[in-house]
This record gives structure tokens, C-alpha cells and sequence, in this order.
């Protein structure tokens, strides 16, 4: 009986040690900022359509798979190199996202980078690279650019947020320690 009064107050203090060196650790590591660039494009009828013919093709758009389509190839990873390029950074300091807005013709287009400028410049490279081969894909659909990708935004993570997530990995990785020591002593003790 004594043991396991003994092994409880282990589990505990191997738990407050995970959680201040989680805590130092969180304190330690680097704040990092990325920065977000984004343009909204539109799907649009071609322009040669008449008002009848524009009509049906607005009722395929509202769908949504149109959109959904131009995403998909505006998310491609083939475009990433050369994004990376023309914002002048490795291509795994680049992230490039495109999705569809719901419930319109929109498809928003996203690069995350190191720099303002360099997410900006990767939007609007995978903008002039992917646009004419989605215009060619989904023809008789065009896209029209609705929001150009002017100015970034900054995305720092908090010293905050790096400590309380240490903290948390910490009290986990050391109340498993201690639930380690705790079944290692119990399975000495039956031998």
C-alpha cells in the first residue's frame, strides 16, 4: 500500500517537471511570421454568349463544379516552382491554396510566404501561369480577377502560444513518464 501512495505523488511531480520544461522550451524557440497574400477570382460566362445561351451557362455555374474545377488546377503543385521563383524563395518556404467560395462562382487564391512580397508575387504569378490554362479547360467559362493580391498580411505566432504549447506537450510527455515508471515498479513488484 505504501508503493502505490508512493508512486502517485512520481506520476505528479514527473508531470510538473514536463510542464515547466515544456513551458522553457515554448519560451526558447523562434516567433516565426508568414505572410498571407490572396486574390479572388470569378468565374464568369464567355462574353461571346448570347443573353439566352449566357443564361443556361449561369445555371451550371451556381452549381458550383465549375468553381470547384478552377480550384483544383489553381491549387495544382506544378505551379508551385514557379511561384517560388518569381517571389524569389525555396518552394518550401511557399504554400499555395485555392478553394471555391461556397454558394457563388468565386474561387479565392492563397500564398503563404516568408515575405510580403513574396506571397504577393506568387499570387500573381500563379494567376498569370494557371489563369489561361483554367480559361482553356472550362471554356466556354472565363475568369475574370474580382480582387487583385494587393497587400499581405502577417501571421506571427505569439510567445503566448508557443509556451502554453509546450507547457501542454510537456505535462503530457511527463504524466506519460510518470505512468511509465508507475507500471515499470508494478510489474518489478509481481516479479
Amino acid at each position: 500500500m505504501t508503493r502505490s501512495l508512493w508512486l502517485n505523488p512520481v506520476a505528479a511531480i514527473c508531470a510538473a517537471i514536463g510542464l515547466v520544461a515544456g513551458a522553457v522550451v515554448g519560451l526558447l524557440m523562434p516567433i516565426s511570421t508568414t505572410y498571407h497574400a490572396t486574390a479572388q477570382i470569378a468565374m464568369i460566362p464567355g462574353t461571346n454568349l448570347t443573353t439566352a445561351d449566357a443564361s443556361g451557362f449561369w445555371d451550371v455555374l451556381t452549381q458550383g463544379q465549375i468553381p470547384r474545377t478552377a480550384a483544383a488546377i489553381y491549387s495544382d503543385p506544378r505551379w508551385v516552382a514557379s511561384a517560388a521563383s518569381a517571389a524569389g524563395v525555396d518552394p518550401a518556404e511557399l504554400s499555395l491554396t485555392a478553394g471555391a467560395l461556397p454558394e457563388t462562382t468565386m474561387v479565392s487564391i492563397t500564398a503563404d510566404a516568408p515575405t510580403a512580397h513574396a506571397a504577393e508575387a506568387a499570387v500573381a504569378d500563379l494567376l498569370a501561369k494557371a489563369g489561361p490554362e483554367v480559361t482553356a479547360v472550362l471554356a466556354p467559362f472565363q475568369v475574370r480577377v474580382v480582387s487583385p493580391p494587393n497587400g499581405a498580411s502577417a501571421v506571427t505566432t505569439s510567445r503566448k502560444q508557443l509556451m502554453l504549447a509546450g507547457a501542454l506537450g510537456g505535462l503530457m510527455l511527463g504524466a506519460i513518464a510518470g505512468i511509465g515508471v508507475r507500471w515499470l515498479r508494478s510489474r518489478r513488484d509481481q516479479t
